[in-house]
């Protein structure tokens, strides 16, 4: 009997393993639920500041609004959409819709369409208000 040099187990890492579409995104989503739980802790800190100390919160609200703290809040607004788009895109799966490779590679490519479109529109609206 032949031994095949393989992992036990499936591992996403290794030589064993070829990443997909479907694999990255699936790690995008974890990545981007856990930025997104420090999104919501940001904001929620400013909230919380507000009542009891004008001075922090208007602090708070200056380092959101500096140019230079931009790169996060793109990148924080950016991994909240697709968490959410990607989402939406699992209940479908739990409903059976689009589940084949096919399906699931093309619903990826409108979750990272949707996202772009959303993020630059929901900045955009952010600056221009």
């Amino acid at each position: 009997m032949e031994k095949h040099q393989r992992p036990l187990s499936p591992f996403m890492l290794g030589s064993g393993y070829k990443f997909q579409q479907t694999s990255i995104m699936s790690f995008l989503h974890r990545l981007t639920g856990i930025a997104s739980l420090f999104v919501i802790l940001a904001i929620g800190l400013w909230i919380i500041a507000i009542p009891f100390s004008k001075s922090l919160a208007l602090s708070i609200q200056a380092l959101f609004t500096h140019f230079a703290f931009f790169p996060f809040l793109a990148l924080g607004v950016a991994s909240t959409v697709y968490h959410f788009c990607n989402g939406i895109r699992h209940l479908f799966w739990d409903a059976g819709i689009g589940i084949s490779n096919e399906e699931a590679v093309k619903s990826g490519m409108w979750v990272i369409v949707a996202t772009a479109v959303i993020t630059v529109a929901l900045l955009a609206v952010g600056i221009l208000a």
